[in-house]
């Protein structure tokens, strides 16, 4: 579906494995559309919590900006859970192992964040 999007609407879209990545592609491409797939319960642990081993909530989520604070980054993301004008804060340690948790858990290991530009 992404090559797809990417042939069609001529399109480059890049893998986001890490927080250097991000910050390189988001200074590159303001505009660019960052966007995600991962577990519930890693994204938002205070909302979401773990009743079974291995459990996944699968949600998409959007990222539009970030904040750095005493050396630790958080990303200001918008989740399928959200009303679309209001955007949470969410450490970067919660949205990798979020979408870690997804990759481990979907039968093709895919890897869900990536860069639109």
């Amino acid at each position: 579906l992404i090559k797809v999007f990417e042939t069609s609407k001529n399109k480059k879209i890049k893998t986001i494995k890490n927080m250097s990545s991000f910050l390189l592609e988001f200074e590159q491409h303001k505009n660019g559309i960052f966007f995600g797939m991962g577990c519930a319960e890693q994204l938002l642990p205070r909302f979401f919590t773990m009743k079974t081993l291995n459990q996944c909530t699968p949600t998409t989520f959007i990222v539009d900006g970030f904040i750095k604070d005493q050396g630790m980054y958080a990303l200001t993301t918008k989740t399928s859970f959200d009303q679309d004008n209001i955007a949470r804060i969410i450490p970067w340690r919660n949205i990798s192992a979020s979408i870690k948790a997804f990759k481990n858990k979907s039968p093709i290991k895919l890897w869900g964040f990536y860069a639109i530009h």
